[in-house]
């Protein structure tokens, strides 16, 4: 009951607490990590959450997750590292020698926000409505007075949050929602110091969170924790850039939209780029059966990435390889005689087509193969699709789970740090860090 619902310490006895956290301890936890990647299905285990009181630097940060990552014996398993695009959780991994991806959502965000500089002014005006309403519990009843009269649904306004992503485009999707009684209660209120929002304004504002729909969708889907984001990352990518190219041949538009979708393409182009050339990214997105080379916008570099994954499955050995070759137990019939040139031909060809014991070849043929069928359907899970062909695909099958383990955000930890939030109230300020820690792993992996 304290790990999932957050109670305070005070509704148990502090001995029995420390009996409780004791008897589950982390370490007893650890082999959890190996059901997961034996049965292939998509599950996060949050390692652990522990307060970091040095400076952040990248030589702190390097060795500090060094230690982490020893403690919990995950050296040799690391695929790669997701971060946000601060400088120094850049430097940090390349000083641990770890493949790193940049957050996608971040990205999306730094993108965003870049585009909402043009209507800056516009968004300040309505965050300063907002705030009025929120501070001002007369104005709060005549708006919700207001709401009802007009038979509008009776919904509170949101307040943007620099540090939480999509939090604008929430708080102008709520504005616009409930637009008529926010203006009939600013009518009536007449408050000099707010400024009220024109018509051209109320415009802009509409044909804005239009533009930015597309965005708030993405960042919600690539932030799943259960699902394979990493391969979908180039098909968001080729969506944005069509999406904002239909708003900038709009001329019906209002220039400031105009200028928006601009900047968001332009960013989407700078940041995005070469995200085909990432080697990661590339093969996550040809070993998802339902995509393939259908996820690519550049055919050249698919091909590269083709070619890239054809060298990486030659180097894959797998149980069967080092098990030596047996005949049959179950075949009666005489050997034939080694020196006859009956069944030569034959063997020589599907030796061929099998690629005899030359690893290498299996494992192109096995390419090949996996290529050539049909795509599945989006709604269907990838990971259920490769368990059931793992031995069809046993060189393949042992890339896939370096490949699409990764995940395209660090949102999951951003989540985890909301939670620390819940934990740390008023009532249980005295926590020290590694009861925090510990109530934390428990709340997310019980």
């Amino acid at each position: 009951m304290i790990v999932k619902e957050y109670h305070p310490f005070s509704i148990v006895e502090d001995s029995e607490f420390r009996k409780l956290i004791n008897m589950l301890s982390p370490t007893y936890i650890i082999p959890s990590r190996k059901t997961v990647s034996n049965s292939l299905h998509r599950e996060t285990i949050k390692v652990f959450l522990q307060s970091f009181p040095l400076s952040h630097t990248a030589d702190n940060i390097s060795e500090f997750m060094k230690d982490t990552v020893a403690e919990w014996r995950l050296s040799d398993r690391i695929s790669a590292v997701v971060t946000d695009n601060a400088s120094n959780m850049k430097s940090a991994i390349d000083k641990c020698n770890w493949r790193r991806l940049s957050c996608f959502a971040h990205t999306i965000n730094l993108i965003v926000h870049n585009g909402i500089e043009v209507i800056e002014s516009i968004v300040d005006k309505v965050k300063d409505i907002v705030s009025f309403f929120k501070r001002s519990s007369h104005g709060l009843a005549k708006l919700q007075e207001m709401q009802k009269q007009t038979d509008s649904p009776i919904l509170k306004l949101k307040q943007d949050c620099p540090t939480r992503w999509n939090s604008t485009y929430d708080m102008l999707d709520r504005f616009l929602k409930i637009k008529e009684p926010i203006i009939a209660t600013l009518a009536i209120l007449n408050y000099s110091q707010i400024n009220p929002l024109t018509p051209n304004d109320w415009i802009i504002l509409e044909k804005s969170k239009d533009l930015l729909k597309i965005f708030y969708d993405i960042t919600t889907e690539i932030g799943a924790e259960k699902y394979i984001t990493i391969s979908k990352e180039l098909i968001f990518v080729n969506a944005l850039q069509k999406y904002t190219k239909r708003f900038i041949n709009d001329v019906t538009l209002p220039q400031e939209v105009l200028n928006m979708a601009a900047i968001l393409n332009k960013q989407l182009f700078i940041r995005f780029g070469r995200l085909e050339d990432d080697v990661l990214v590339a093969q996550s997105t040809l070993l998802d059966p339902r995509f393939k080379k259908h996820g690519f916008i550049d055919a050249r570099k698919c091909n590269t990435a083709i070619s890239e994954l054809r060298e990486k499955l030659q180097s894959i050995r797998t149980v069967q390889d080092a098990l030596p070759q047996q005949t049959s137990a179950s075949s009666t019939a005489p050997i034939p005689n080694e020196s006859s040139d009956i069944w030569k031909e034959f063997d020589q060809t599907v030796t061929n087509v099998i690629g005899g014991h030359n690893t290498g070849a299996a494992g192109i043929i096995e390419l090949d193969k996996y290529l050539n069928e049909a795509l599945i359907n989006r709604h269907d899970n990838p990971l259920l699709w490769w368990s059931e062909r793992k031995k069809i695909y046993p060189r393949m099958y042992e890339l896939v789970k370096r490949r699409l383990c990764l995940m395209a955000t660090s949102v999951p930890c951003e989540r985890l740090f909301s939670k620390a939030g819940q934990v740390v109230t008023d009532r249980r300020s005295r926590l020290e860090s590694k009861k925090i820690s510990q109530i934390l792993f428990l709340n997310h992996n019980m």
